[in-house]
């Protein structure tokens, strides 16, 4: 326990205090400038913003563990998103030496909606992730009949490339492969154009107008 005296206390000492607080209401935000205040007015240390943002973070990896060890919960992850929403896929994917790959997750109420209520048009795309480990997000949304968009199925892998963007479209072709008219929309990345042209020979593959409006400005602008 921290007495008043520990004012060399280092990040690690401190950090443990503030998993206690944390402890006490996971929904809090704790932020520096709280935590330089309340270490001075509770324990009577002074510490830098600098100092209050290393322990949180210290804190926060004893609370949640190792990120990478996160990787290891996704099977039970799964089996229990699986068991409480009824037709629901997911998938994972990983390399020889058990590493992890790719990531697949399709809710069963998103696909029913898209199935049943909406036309037959996905947008797919991909972005980075700003997270500390990095990798890609795959997207396949759809709109409803009030104009907003519905996610239908996502994927995380290491990079956005042909083989990626394969694994994907199969898992989402094996979800719902008789759809009549499919219209797939993206940017021109080849990688997409591939995949698509392998998984789904029969749908129309149309270029994005946004994304076909700023290749033309920046070339031609």
């Amino acid at each position: 326990m921290l007495q008043p005296n520990h004012r060399q206390a280092n990040k690690n000492v401190l950090g443990e205090y503030l998993v206690d607080v944390l402890t006490e209401d996971y929904s809090r935000v704790y932020r520096g400038e709280e935590i330089v205040n309340d270490m001075n007015t509770q324990l009577k240390i002074g510490i830098s913003y600098h100092q209050a943002w290393s322990e949180i973070q210290y804190a926060l990896l004893l609370l949640r563990s190792i990120k990478e060890d996160s990787f290891t919960k996704l099977p039970a992850y799964f089996h229990n998103l699986v068991k409480h929403n009824s037709d629901t896929v997911t998938h994972i994917q990983t390399d020889a030496k058990d590493r992890f790959e790719f990531l697949y997750i399709a809710l069963g109420c998103s696909v029913r909606s898209f199935v049943d209520c909406c036309k037959p048009t996905l947008i797919v795309d991909g972005a980075h992730l700003k997270g500390e480990l990095k990798g890609t997000i795959l997207l396949a949304v759809t709109k409803d009949g009030q104009n907003q968009i519905l996610p239908v199925a996502y994927g995380i892998c290491k990079s956005e490339c042909t083989d990626s963007w394969t694994w994907f479209f199969q898992k989402l072709h094996d979800c719902k492969s008789n759809i009549e008219d499919l219209a797939i929309i993206s940017d021109r990345a080849p990688s997409i154009a591939t995949s698509v042209a392998n998984i789904f020979p029969n749908a129309h593959h149309e270029i994005c107008g946004v994304h076909f409006h700023f290749n033309i400005v920046s070339r031609y602008g």
